[in-house]
């Protein structure tokens, strides 16, 4: 007696494996749900038309969709998020949907950078953005900027006040940037005095000697 087949469930998600000819209708790293089952014999009832827009359209052949209409067998619609649909015979796949696996999806970190000038020069926040992604997720990253809304008009009495408190906070103590460029104003001044001492002492030992 043979095997009964499987019939997946709506819902049932993960990697799915589809024979040729329709291997090309799914990408082998990308999550697909099962969204609709129906027998390949009500697809046609209901007048649609298998055998030309799902059999023959990715290369099978006449007598595939004749075995499966005999069989009874079911026609599989999955999906990997919005717009993307896939319908294919039940009979093309290659056993069940492999749910298991770490889960990844490409994601976009935004920051509101609230009004600035139009002029104001961004390279280097840029590369600073992408150099802290690295550091952190070890994730090269491409940054882009996008404006949000429309145009703000300052009066140049009103620009300068606001950017005299951008500038502000940007020495502001609890500014890591700040922080940072004094750490780096400390280790140069203790740099030059250790090369002081180091070359005091070398001098003063050479006397010595």
């Amino acid at each position: 007696m043979a095997d009964p087949i499987y019939v997946p469930s709506l819902g049932a998600t993960g990697l799915w494996t589809l024979n040729a000819p329709y291997n090309s209708l799914v990408l082998a790293t990308t999550q697909y749900s099962c969204i609709a089952v129906t027998t390949v014999a009500g697809a046609v009832a209901s007048g649609q038309d298998p055998l030309n827009t799902i059999y023959l359209a990715n290369g099978d052949v006449k007598a595939t969709f004749e075995q499966d209409l005999a069989n009874g067998d079911y026609l599989v619609t999955i999906t990997s998020g919005p717009g993307d649909l896939v319908t294919f015979p039940r009979s093309a796949m290659v056993g069940q949907p492999i749910a298991d696996g770490v889960l990844y999806r490409n994601v976009f970190l935004g920051v509101s950078l609230s009004v600035i000038p139009d002029d104001l020069d961004l390279s280097s926040l840029q590369q600073q953005v992408s150099d802290l992604v690295l550091h952190n997720l070890g994730v090269k990253s491409s940054v882009y900027l996008a404006a949000v809304g429309g145009t703000t008009i300052l009066s140049p009495t009103q620009a300068a006040a606001l950017e005299a408190a951008r500038q502000a906070r940007i020495q502001s103590p609890e500014s890591v940037t700040y922080q940072n460029l004094q750490l780096q104003t400390q280790l140069a001044a203790a740099q030059a005095r250790i090369n002081a001492l180091s070359a005091y002492i070398a001098q003063h030992v050479a006397l010595v000697s």
